[in-house]
């Protein structure tokens, strides 16, 4: 694989999926915290995490530290079915739970055909105008998809999609060279999640599924990894790592880094080494590693 020299890397972001779940309140304010003193500024949550929890823990460390609250985007997702009903119904709920007076980014958490009404996007629109939502943008879209949507809002003066955020890592990958052009196109900036695909790229899971990991909490993921395309992947990931002295985890989180065209690498994390590990991962060793992937 031909690795491109890019001159800016992409920004961390912290994932905050298992805010709720498998991560409480005290542990998610220091990983906060920590992610506040490396420079990150970007969360990422949803009103469907842990059925709003992760808001919840979100809006709790956002009153704490009132001070900085300014200085973070907090990006949230609606589900589908989509509907103007429920957008607002949403929106309202998020902004209570992050207790902000505006959301400074909703995302549609997945592709539904109920977004071909046109009072769902207009919905959007008009909360944007109404200051509800600062930005939007869509979650799990194909190129095709992203496509439609930017369209249709052209076409009825709607403000646009400024945001995509996608799977991606070097086992499995929702991000294409369509996808790539769309963005492109379009000024749509490109967010990532999962670099290390849920821990699968780390290859503890290659014997048996880790108790208390990701895929045994939520087995549905297993269906996404556990294949032979990705563990194919992943087996030279394993070999490059070894052959080069790394870590799994390392290499991993370094291609993800080194990617053209992704504008924010979000990170779930448990503990302070995990958003450390993403900072220190992209190096001279690495990259050298990256050539022969």
């Amino acid at each position: 694989m031909q690795i491109e020299n890019q001159s800016v890397t992409p920004s961390i972001g912290l994932g905050c999926v298992t805010f709720g779940r498998e991560v409480d309140d005290l542990t998610a304010f220091g990983l906060m915290d920590h992610a506040y003193s490396k420079g990150i500024r970007f969360f990422d949550t949803a009103s469907s995490y842990s059925a709003g929890g992760s808001e919840i823990i979100i809006g709790k460390w956002l009153k704490l530290n009132s001070s900085i609250a300014p200085d973070m985007t907090i990006a949230t997702k609606i589900s589908p079915p989509y509907s103007a009903g429920s957008i607002r119904a949403s929106v309202k709920k998020s902004l209570n739970n992050l207790g902000v007076s505006s959301l400074d980014l909703v995302l549609f958490h997945d592709w539904d055909n109920s977004i071909k009404d046109p009072e769902v996007l207009e919905t959007i629109d008009n909360l944007t105008r109404e200051g509800s939502i600062k930005v939007s943008g869509c979650s799990n879209f194909t190129a095709a998809q992203l496509k439609y949507a930017l369209l249709k809002q052209d076409s009825a003066g709607h403000s646009r999609f400024k945001y995509i955020q996608n799977l991606h890592n070097y086992a499995v990958s929702m991000v294409d060279d369509q996808l790539i052009k769309v963005c492109n196109r379009y000024n749509v900036k490109l967010i990532i999640y999962s670099p290390l695909g849920a821990g699968f790229l780390t290859g503890k899971h290659k014997k048996q599924v880790v108790l208390g990991s990701r895929f045994d909490l939520v087995p549905a993921h297993r269906q996404i990894y556990f294949n032979d395309s990705a563990g194919h992947r992943l087996d030279i990931l394993l070999d490059t790592a070894r052959m080069h002295q790394l870590k799994p985890e390392d290499l991993g989180m370094a291609w993800v880094m080194n990617q053209p065209s992704i504008s924010i690498v979000l990170v779930g994390a448990r503990n302070f080494q995990h958003i450390d590990q993403a900072f220190s991962s992209l190096n001279d060793r690495t990259c050298n590693a990256l050539k022969v992937m």
